[in-house]
């Protein structure tokens, strides 16, 4: 009788230590991860905006503000102008970095309403993260839809704190994004 009523008090606690293990809380920076990603479900430019790192923020827009200013300003202004929905390179200059940002998603939306459906249906698993020199890796698998077909693919977001809060630096596709702008107007 011992020996079972001490099997039950052992299979209670390893149970109870399992459960406990289970019901533990993401890292912080998935959670603010997962934030995000349902904020890009509804494409809420202003939200998906106010989750980006200032340094993220400034490093796009130094790359703007670069190819306004440099050899090929008129073609740069012509190219790039519109996406912020702005005329000149003065009312460029007038918008916040995190304005800049907001606006060229809102170009995007303008210019491929069928993103926003894609991305309302996006699923978003985290497969691991790891935070390295005080920045947060988050691999996650994004799947979307795209011609009425399922596809994936396994994607790295980093994150940096600010301020007490986890932010998002740019992602891999705006960077190359961002390159190609700096290798179009030098």
């Amino acid at each position: 009788m011992r020996i079972r009523m001490g099997a039950r008090v052992v299979f209670w606690l390893l149970l109870a230590a399992t459960w406990q293990a289970g019901a533990q809380t993401a890292p912080a920076y998935e959670s603010a991860f997962l934030d995000y990603a349902k904020v890009t479900k509804s494409y809420d430019t202003q939200k998906m905006s106010e989750f980006m790192h200032p340094e993220a923020l400034t490093r796009f827009r130094t790359v703007i503000d670069a190819a306004l200013n440099g050899q090929k300003k008129e073609e740069a202004a012509a190219a790039l102008l519109p996406l912020f929905s702005v005329s000149s390179v003065a009312d460029f200059e007038k918008l916040t970095d995190m304005q800049a940002y907001k606006r060229m998603n809102d170009t995007i939306v303008k210019s491929s309403p069928e993103l926003v459906e894609m991305m309302s249906t996006s699923t978003y698993e985290i497969l691991s993260s790891v935070v390295k020199d005080h920045v947060a890796y988050v691999t996650y698998r994004l799947g979307v839809t795209v011609g009425g077909k399922p596809t994936s693919s396994q994607v790295i977001q980093a994150l940096k704190m600010h301020e007490g809060k986890w932010l998002l630096l740019l992602p891999s596709t705006a960077d190359r994004a961002t390159a190609r702008i700096e290798a179009s107007f030098k």
